[in-house]
């Protein structure tokens, strides 16, 4: 029997029979949904000739398409066009590409937009990125060109800058022009930190803008996704949230099924119809669906999300996908595929034997079920600002921070107020064994501290021990989030700084204790990040192993003689943990089982490693040193 979490507990699919106009109504909601879960976010699209509704209550009114969410064969529409013909996820049509025309008329349609902002009366107008059109221009990721408005920085620059140009001749220079402008798209392939501050220059030099309105993502990110969901009751909200996740988890099995059905490979397919086809997929064959409500809720949906030209071909496949059941299509994929039960246990081969590396044989089949399963939502209070009773629901096993969560995080007052947020026991108890390890009186230092969880934590816990906390994170925006992570401590607060751990601002030799929390690949955490299993590849660990051990090293660096440095993963990868601290040196190590005895089975020779089937936590990995000298 399927089930998933809910506010309230668990919703079993099989006897809430959510009928078809349930389903139709929660597709809805998901339509961004296969977006997160081949993680590519696409672009919003311009429809040209339609022009700005400013606002009547603003004095400053977004300049911008209306973002019309049908297909233009609905009206008399005109084709919707984009700077490469990349479908964005609200959209239902996949774009033209612009030509030298359309890119003219559309630059004028904006300057025309702006003065009619001014001539109704308002200070100033905005014009918009973060996935809309001139975002699409500035982003490799939307923009595929190979003319003069595509390829290096300056050139995906040039539309935006030919708006704001034609706007400014328009309004005038004693009217406020500005852009909201994306400081980080933080999606692959998509516009970093360092690429948009120069974007920001460029459009600087120009003269033509006024402000920066400086946003984070995109409006089809992760968070768009779950604000797109959020008038959902708790029973529709815990089936979408499966559904996407549940899809996430499955989706090499289910592209071999979706192939295997079709009788075809899945590149000959749209994506949409491929992203369409994994739903139905899940529905049909995990979540016990009644097969009328899930094939008709499918076809429903790519009838309007693509066009009613694939819902033939959507009804097809997922009729000979129900033709057979789950132990059906496992028979038959054993016969067809030699990567068959890799693809049955829902993850990549190259991760299963990463972690068949580290784990007795006898265990493998137990975590691989245990990264298939929802976690439970662990709570942590923020130290010296609110106690465990604070948080309601069940105390954790071994962390004293922190308990279960009992229904929506948010509505505990703790949570609101910053006195308490989300965090997995696992990291609560590598911040609570650098906090307990024995060192010398001196401030402390999280040098890779975004989002600001363990951040958190270490400076209510330095601050018992009286002293404090900086922590650097290298990504501004993320800095953002650790500063408001630590908000809730009274003066003196915790330093929170934007800096590169591998670069260190700080004087070498300074903190007592040392924490390095590094990027890593993310094996641990699978079942809180159910699509990283696909999107991660081998290959990524060759650009993460060298990061590691710079910032290992640096850690070391910045620590006092004597002073103690814990380094910290959330993968279980031979590569990112014992190959790393390995080749440490100037330290000593310490036993992280000593420091933390009372959890059981977690020794890795000196180290420590959590797992999700032994502890119910992420697979944190732990390794704790001593400076020498």
């Amino acid at each position: 029997m399927s089930k998933c979490p809910s506010e309230n507990g668990f919703v079993d699919f099989a006897e809430g029979k959510l009928a078809t106009t349930a389903l139709s109504r929660i597709h809805q909601h998901i339509d961004l949904a296969s977006a997160m879960i081949r993680n590519t976010r696409c672009p919003a699209q311009f429809r040209a000739g339609e022009h700005v509704e400013p606002s009547s209550t603003d004095s400053v009114s977004s300049a911008s398409a209306r973002m019309r969410r049908a297909t233009s064969a609905a009206m008399n529409w005109l084709p919707t066009v984009a700077p490469s013909p990349i479908r964005e996820r609200r959209h239902r049509d996949i774009p033209r590409e612009m030509d030298r025309n359309d890119i003219d008329r559309i630059i004028a349609d904006y300057a025309a937009a702006a003065a009619r902002c001014k001539e109704g009366g308002l200070d100033g107008c905005e014009t918009v990125t973060g996935g809309h059109l001139i975002g699409q221009f500035l982003s490799p990721r939307t923009n595929r060109r190979t003319d003069a408005f595509g390829g290096s920085l300056e050139n995906r620059a040039r539309f935006g800058l030919m708006v704001h140009e034609a706007i400014r001749k328009r309004v005038g220079d004693d009217y406020i022009v500005g852009i909201r402008f994306v400081v980080d798209e933080d999606i692959e392939d998509g516009i970093g930190f360092e690429e948009c501050v120069r974007l920001a220059r460029l459009f600087e030099r120009a003269g033509h803008i006024d402000f920066f309105n400086a946003i984070f993502g995109r409006m089809d990110t992760d968070l768009a996704l779950a604000e797109h969901t959020a008038g959902l009751s708790p029973r529709d909200a815990a089936f979408a949230t499966e559904l996407v996740a549940g899809t996430c988890r499955g989706l090499g099995l289910f592209d071999a099924i979706i192939a295997s059905a079709a009788g075809r490979e899945l590149r000959t397919l749209q994506p949409a119809v491929v992203d369409l086809l994994r739903l139905g997929t899940h529905q049909l064959l995990d979540l016990r669906v009644p097969t009328h409500a899930a094939i008709a809720a499918t076809v429903e949906l790519a009838r309007a999300a693509v066009s009613e030209r694939v819902t033939g071909v959507v009804n097809a496949v997922l009729r000979k996908v129900v033709a057979l059941d789950a132990e059906g299509w496992a028979e038959r994929l054993r016969a067809e595929r030699p990567d068959a039960e890799a693809l049955l246990a829902r993850h990549p081969q190259w991760i299963i034997d990463a972690f068949a590396d580290v784990l007795p044989a006898a265990e493998l089949g137990a975590l691989l079920d245990a990264d298939n399963t929802p976690p439970v939502t662990h709570l942590v209070v923020r130290p010296g600002l609110a106690e465990v009773a604070d948080l309601g629901g069940e105390p954790l096993r071994w962390s004293p921070f922190g308990a279960r969560a009992d229904g929506s995080p948010g509505g505990l007052a703790a949570v609101r107020e910053g006195r308490a947020g989300v965090q997995d026991e696992g990291s609560q108890l590598v911040a609570w064994a650098l906090a307990r390890a024995d060192a010398p009186d001196g401030p402390w230092l999280d040098t890779c501290a975004g989002p600001g969880g363990k951040a958190a934590l270490l400076a209510g816990l330095a601050r018992q021990a009286g002293e404090y906390l900086l922590a650097a994170e290298r990504q501004p925006h993320r800095a953002v989030l650790v500063a408001k992570a630590v908000a809730g401590y009274p003066d003196p607060r915790p330093v929170v700084v934007a800096a590169d751990g591998t670069r260190p601002a700080w004087p070498a030799g300074s903190f007592a204790r040392v924490m390095v929390d590094a990027p890593c690949t993310g094996l641990g955490a699978l079942r809180r990040r159910p699509e990283s299993r696909w999107r991660r590849q081998p290959a990524d660990l060759d650009a993460l192993v060298p990061l590691q051990h710079a910032l290992l090293a640096a850690a070391i660096g910045a620590a006092r003689p004597g002073g103690v440095i814990a380094y910290v993963t959330c993968s279980p990868h031979r590569r990112e943990t014992t190959e790393v601290v390995e080749s440490a040196e100037g330290v000593e190590v310490v036993d992280a089982g000593s420091v933390l005895p009372e959890v059981p089975d977690a020794a890795r020779g000196p180290y420590l490693q959590l797992w999700p089937h032994r502890h119910g936590t992420d697979a944190m990995f732990l390794a704790l040193f001593r400076r020498l000298g």
